[in-house]
């Protein structure tokens, strides 16, 4: 009777665990012509990519390209993996694709825990499946990617106070993140959009090179152009007192956001201005290529303070809570400034320029850079926690709900981030 119930036992589990198999086995990409159709997109990037890469060789295999990327989630410890259906070529090769259009290097089907997973991994990327170690208490994965014209132009991002996020190089999208879901489509008639902020009353303020042309656009009603004036530029800032600081060359110029006419210009800088941003206590600071940072009173046009730093242009800047500045730079460092303007600590982040950082508090900070790397460091400890691999990065933004937005040429990614 024991042998029997033992026998039983033995069938019952490995009739349990062919059916674990079996549930993640592929149905749609068993053919032998989607068999095929994987071999010459093993090399595509992003979900968009790999999907049209196979449904492209093969019209019939769409249904494969959208069943690779289909959640089979399963939580190993505190990581989560994909599933897949055991050590076979299939299985790998989905795995291999699964993984690329996440942007890792590469991915394989792996024996977890007596568990068959996608396994990814990336040259310079040690976290699997795009997770961060969970001893420092913050984990990250991917969410979703948009791609949004053939247009190849960097794609403009900026978070609204709703938690929704705008982004464009022409037209303007505004996406509903937890719906994935695109709930407006505005066309502003602007092209090669330069720069985007908000209004104190959620207008989009946008700031078009191509045209020299401001346009603030209402939100709640599609298509409704508030304002609209002639202004050339390379970067905006909506300010406290909501008007506006623009770049223009190697000056700021405060301007009147109701009628577009100027206040008074910010003039001090010896080269072209590339990036400003709001302080406190009517306090602004722009960063330019002559490799100064000046602080400056947007109400009375005063200069307070002037760092002057080296030949390296400065990219971008960022205000921190605690009321530190970190600038980016054309060589590839991330500087920390104290309030009283004093150098705190200097960070070798990147190989190329920093175009742009993002505060997820007064600790954690993303630096983006045109050498293909979005990163993530903890301040406190002046360290790199995270890093991830994808094209040219031209900004990064820190939204509603736990949200990271990197755009790069024609493309966002949608991260989550959770503390």
């Amino acid at each position: 009777m024991f042998e029997i119930l033992k026998t039983l036992t033995l069938v019952f589990s490995f009739f349990n665990s062919a059916y674990a198999l079996n549930q993640y086995a592929s149905i749609t990409c068993t053919s032998s012509f989607c068999k095929t159709a994987l071999d010459p997109c093993l090399k595509c990037y992003g979900v968009t990519q790999c999907k049209k890469c196979i449904s492209t060789i093969e019209q019939d295999c769409f249904p494969c390209a959208d069943e690779i990327y289909t959640s089979k989630n399963i939580t190993i410890g505190k990581n989560q993996y994909q599933m897949c259906s055991g050590i076979n070529d299939l299985s790998s090769k989905i795995c291999h694709l699964y993984c690329r259009g996440y942007f890792h290097y590469t991915g394989m089907c792996n024996i977890l825990n007596d568990i068959p997973v996608c396994h990814c991994s990336d040259i310079t990327n040690p976290y699997p499946l795009t997770t961060m170690s969970s001893s420092l208490n913050v984990n990250i994965k991917i969410h979703n990617n948009y791609t949004i014209s053939p247009k190849e132009e960097p794609v403009k991002i900026k978070g609204l106070p709703n938690g929704n996020l705008a982004f464009g190089n022409s037209e303007i999208f505004i996406l509903n993140v937890l719906k994935d879901q695109i709930e407006l489509n505005l066309s502003s008639n602007l092209y090669s959009i330069q720069a985007m902020d908000i209004e104190m009353n959620g207008n989009l303020v946008i700031l078009s090179t191509f045209e020299s042309l401001v346009n603030i656009l209402n939100l709640q009603k599609t298509n409704e152009t508030v304002e609209n004036f002639n202004l050339t530029g390379f970067c905006l800032k909506v300010l406290e007192n909501n008007n506006l600081a623009i770049c223009q060359d190697s000056e700021v110029k405060i301007v009147d956001i109701l009628d577009g006419s100027q206040k008074f210009s910010l003039i001090g800088h010896e080269n072209t201005v590339t990036c400003v941003e709001d302080l406190e206590d009517n306090l602004i600071a722009s960063g330019s290529r002559d490799g100064s940072i000046k602080i400056w009173n947007y109400e009375n046009g005063n200069l307070i303070q002037d760092y002057t730093l080296s030949n390296s242009s400065v990219t971008s800047l960022r205000y921190l809570k605690n009321g530190n500045l970190v600038s980016g730079h054309s060589e590839g460092t991330i500087k920390v400034w104290t309030k009283s303007g004093d150098l705190a600590f200097v960070i070798n982040g990147h190989s190329n320029a920093v175009s742009s950082l993002a505060s997820l508090n007064s600790r954690y900070l993303v630096s983006g850079s045109v050498d293909r790397y979005f990163k993530i460091w903890d301040l406190d400890r002046q360290s790199e926690i995270f890093n991830h691999q994808s094209r040219p990065i031209y900004g990064v933004e820190y939204f509603g709900n736990g949200f990271l937005a990197v755009s790069s040429h024609n493309q966002i990614d949608i991260w989550e981030i959770h503390f």
